[in-house]
Formats: C-alpha cells, sequence, structure tokens
C-alpha cells in the first residue's frame, strides 16, 4: 500500500501569523501531483516511468545469456 505524507515548516516569528480568514484548497491526482485552488499546477514527478525504462534495458541485456550456463 503506497503511503502518503506531508510536512510544514514554520520560521517562527508572530504568532498570529496574519493567515485569518485565508484558506487554501489542494487537489493531489495522478496527471498533476497537486493542484492549489488558485490554479497552481504542480506536475507530478515521473520516476517510475524512467526506472521502468531501466529494467526494461536491464531485462533485454539479461537474455542474451544462457539460462542453464
Amino acid at each position: 500500500m503506497p503511503k502518503a505524507g506531508g510536512s510544514t515548516l514554520d520560521k517562527g516569528g508572530d504568532e498570529d501569523g496574519g493567515i485569518e480568514g485565508k484558506a487554501i484548497g489542494i487537489d493531489l491526482g495522478l496527471t498533476h501531483f497537486a493542484i492549489t485552488s488558485n490554479g497552481s499546477k504542480y506536475d507530478n514527478p515521473r520516476h517510475f516511468a524512467k526506472h521502468q525504462r531501466n529494467l526494461k534495458r536491464a531485462l533485454r541485456y539479461l537474455l542474451w545469456f544462457d539460462r542453464g550456463a
């Protein structure tokens, strides 16, 4: 099962933060990693596709060897 998590960073400063009355929505998806309520889109890093290509190449290389040898 995939794990999901998040983190925040507080740099300190005044306690009220000045963000009262403002809210932001974040939608997590497959085609885009995150879409915020103001319309900003963050692309999904395609690490799996890169590693899948490397695995495919390595498996093709291994086919040249004899199985019983």
